[in-house]
């Protein structure tokens, strides 16, 4: 049964990390628009090291004897086109005349910065025919990153791997408590263990990880947006959640109580594979509107902290009312 298990957890890390990989918008992408006439295909660049050129080649079809292709860019963190006149451009070079290949090249500056762009079709007095961006309308952008040592990096991977398994073993534990045939001692020292991994790997490796790529330390809430550090803070803050509900049990009593009963906290671990499912399957770079990831962070946080408390203050009763009832009772005579 334990090898069984052994496989199910790995198996299951194995799957989560897949999605994760795959769920990523950090990697190039091939994309193609049309508009009046014309079609663009590129494959993007989202990342680009720091202090060096990039090179953005695109493939467009369409009628370019009086009209030409037009790089547009910025140096700025806006989100959206904003001011067109805000915007520098040049001609994109022409690479190959019978595909309708052209590039042109940026340089990037230091880690932690970007270049947002989009493509103009023009004609000879300077009037658009076509315009080529993003989804929903935002421009392409190009983030500079620098070199993470490979210690950091493998340090970092190794324990948000282990975290990923921790997590699985978890769960799989807490099925046999839900039925009913075993202790959550053990699901909880996984799940402890998972809060372990998450706080080295996410916090001390993620802050390093971090400054070496992009120049920061960390902009999870309440100190930044950023979407892949707040998954890892919800992730921990969830963990210790499950964790804690059973700590009368995981030192067998000797710190704390259990607040819900057994299958209870049987159901909460089955629920921290299920959060790392549903952060997993958010894009690893993909970034929200502040209003949105506070909403939704604060929320988290407080829903966990409210349903902490009222099991805390339940259990609290519950504990008083058992010592009253084989409390020694005074006869009156």
């Amino acid at each position: 049964m334990k090898f069984f298990r052994l496989i199910a957890a790995i198996l299951l890390t194995a799957a989560l990390l897949v999605i994760a990989s795959r769920a990523s918008r950090g990697k190039p992408e091939f994309v193609s628009y049309s508009e009046n006439g014309y079609t663009l295909s590129m494959t993007t660049v989202p990342k680009f090291a720091e202090n060096s050129k990039v090179r953005l080649d695109v493939t467009i079809t369409g009628d370019l004897v009086k009209a030409r292709p037009i790089l547009r860019y910025a140096r700025s963190e806006q989100q959206d086109l904003g001011d067109i006149a805000t915007y520098r451009s040049f001609p994109m070079i022409q690479a190959d005349s019978t595909t309708g290949a052209y590039f042109a090249e940026l340089s990037t500056g230091a880690r932690g910065g970007r270049i947002q762009y989009f493509i103009e079709i023009a004609d000879r007095d300077g009037e658009a025919k076509a315009t080529f961006t993003g989804s929903n309308g935002k421009p392409f952008f190009v983030k500079y990153f620098g070199e993470v040592p490979p210690t950091i990096l493998i340090s970092h991977i190794a324990f948000m791997f282990a975290t990923v398994y921790c997590v699985a073993m978890a769960s799989l534990h807490s099925l046999s408590v839900i039925r009913g045939t075993a202790s959550a001692k053990t699901m909880l020292q996984y799940l402890l263990a998972a809060v372990v991994m998450t706080l080295i790997g996410g916090y001390p490796l993620g802050f390093a990880m971090n400054w070496y790529a992009f120049g920061g330390i960390w902009e999870g809430v309440p100190f930044g947006t950023d979407a892949t550090d707040n998954k890892t803070q919800l992730l921990f803050v969830y963990l210790i959640f499950a964790t804690v509900i059973g700590l009368g049990t995981l030192s067998d009593k000797k710190c704390g109580r259990d607040i819900f009963r057994t299958k209870a906290i049987g159901w909460f671990g089955l629920g921290a594979l299920i959060v790392m499912l549903l952060i997993y399957l958010i894009p690893h770079s993909i970034q929200f509107s502040r209003l949105v990831t506070y909403s939704v962070c604060y929320t988290f946080i407080g829903f966990w902290a409210l349903v902490y408390l009222i099991g805390w203050l339940t259990s609290r009763h519950t504990v008083s009312e058992l010592k009253d009832s084989y409390a020694p009772r005074k006869v009156i005579r």
